[in-house]
């Protein structure tokens, strides 16, 4: 975050957001252990958003939980609020986490909605976990993919772009054949 890392990722993913996105708007999720609901990346507030409004708040930073904020958005997007629109998560972090077994769970859970997990890892760090959620058997249908990037600067739009879409029309396909409304 400090480093401008996390700025550089999102004012780098935006225009995919805007591609997705009906209202212009990029839902934000800060997590550690916890997580909390940011305002939402727009337009009026892309530039500096990580120093306005990510370090501006109270979050603490401490260890790395992914299965909170993966179980609220399966239940936001997935059981309280289905819609035929499809669901593109692009889940970025710069470490493991400690709930391994809870994360595979909501991911398994999380294949029977119109969910797409694309799980970002940032910098030099192992993603071990990460790579087998992109794998991983048990699943309704493979719904979570992984790209590791240790510096974004190095990488063009257009390689970043086909990076987080790799897979993504695959997914449509398995959904449509197994049931799950994707529009």
């Amino acid at each position: 975050y400090r480093n401008g890392t996390v700025q550089d990722v999102l004012e780098r993913i935006f225009p995919i957001a805007m591609h997705f996105d009906d209202n212009a708007e990029m839902e934000f999720y800060w997590f550690d252990n916890l997580f909390k609901e940011l305002a939402p990346v727009n337009y009026d507030n892309i530039d500096g958003y990580v120093q306005n409004v990510i370090l501006s708040g109270k979050e603490h930073f401490g260890g790395t939980n992914y299965a909170p904020v993966m179980k609220e958005i399966t239940d936001r997007y997935g059981k309280d609020n289905p819609m035929d629109i499809p669901t593109f998560v692009v889940f970025i972090t710069d470490g493991n986490n400690a709930d391994k077994r809870d994360a595979q769970n909501v991911i398994t859970e999380a294949s029977r909605y119109n969910i797409f997990w694309k799980f970002v890892g940032i910098g030099n760090e192992r993603f071990d976990f990460l790579e087998k959620l992109d794998t991983m058997n048990g699943r309704f249908i493979d719904n979570a993919n992984f790209i590791k990037i240790s510096n974004i600067s190095q990488i063009s739009d257009e390689e970043l772009y086909e990076l987080l879409l790799d897979e993504y029309n695959d997914w449509l396909k398995l959904c449509r054949t197994h049931g799950i409304k994707v529009g």
